[in-house]
């Protein structure tokens, strides 16, 4: 580090902290929840995935669902499923979700912190938290260390919306 020629020398750091996720676009005669993403999602690997419903203050499990492949026309087997085509099982009846659950609703990925082999692990936030705790590292040892004399000003900041296209 320099010391800036006014000696208030200034570093920010900046990282995202933005979550894709699911969002209630209706509720069909059945109960289920229709979707729209929030964020770069991959269609692809949602079904089966188990999921949050966050809705007036409440949380609900639930499934990603699509019709069974053994209802599948060869055609529509052969295409990768949109979001439009999956919806959200969480054993609700129509009148249940109707009054509790409201459109806009929240429904975030779960994902356990699984230790893997090879001292791997798996943990959906990983990056968020890596983010923010690098930043915090950083602005620690610069304080402490080589950069104190020249920066007197340490911003972090975090952003959202990286995954929204």
């Amino acid at each position: 580090c320099k010391k800036s020629k006014s000696g208030n020398g200034s570093v920010m750091l900046e990282a995202h902290m933005d979550e894709i996720g699911l969002m209630v676009k209706k509720i069909n005669e059945g109960g289920f929840l229709e979707v729209v993403s929030v964020g770069g999602i991959d269609p692809r690997i949602l079904p089966g995935n188990t999921v949050t419903i966050h809705a007036k203050g409440n949380k609900y499990k639930g499934v990603v669902g699509a019709k069974p492949p053994h209802m599948m026309t060869a055609e529509e087997y052969e295409q990768v499923i949109s979001i439009d085509k999956l919806f959200i099982d969480a054993g609700f009846d129509y009148e249940f979700a109707k009054e509790n659950i409201p459109l806009g609703s929240a429904i975030t990925f779960d994902a356990d912190f699984t230790p893997l082999k090879s001292n791997h692990t798996l943990f959906y936030f990983f990056d968020i938290f890596f983010n923010i705790f690098i930043k915090i590292i950083v602005i620690k040892c610069c304080q402490i260390n080589w950069c104190k004399e020249a920066i007197n000003k340490y911003i972090a900041t975090s952003h959202t919306s990286r995954s929204v296209g």
